[in-house]
């Protein structure tokens, strides 16, 4: 982890390594950057006007946690549809680059 640089988020699956992110699944953000201390990464859903934010500290919280990989049970919280994916390494504050994903019911 390189401080003072955003993360880079390279991909987001679903448990089994698809695409088939499900509303109560759970999803694995793939990247470089992330904070190895859950209480360090922060994840940002964006749906048009509406934004939901996954920490460590919210009643879900993040699981495995690497410089690499972070999971995450979404836990009913995204409605289905389009969504952008983005993390944030609060080390740096820098928010990383979005990826598109698709959330089914």
């Amino acid at each position: 982890m390189t401080i003072g640089v955003a993360p880079i988020l390279n991909a987001v699956t679903d448990a089994s390594y698809g695409n088939n992110i499900q509303a109560g699944g759970y999803i694995i953000l793939w990247g470089q950057g992330f904070a190895n201390e859950a209480q360090w990464n922060e994840i940002r859903c964006t749906q048009g006007g509406t934004t939901v934010t996954f920490s460590d500290s919210d009643a879900v919280g993040l699981y495995y946690k690497s410089n690499l990989q972070i999971n995450v049970n979404l836990a009913n919280r995204l409605a289905p549809g389009s969504w952008t994916i983005s993390v944030r390494n609060l080390y740096s504050g820098a928010w990383s680059n979005g990826v598109p994903i698709t959330v089914y019911p």
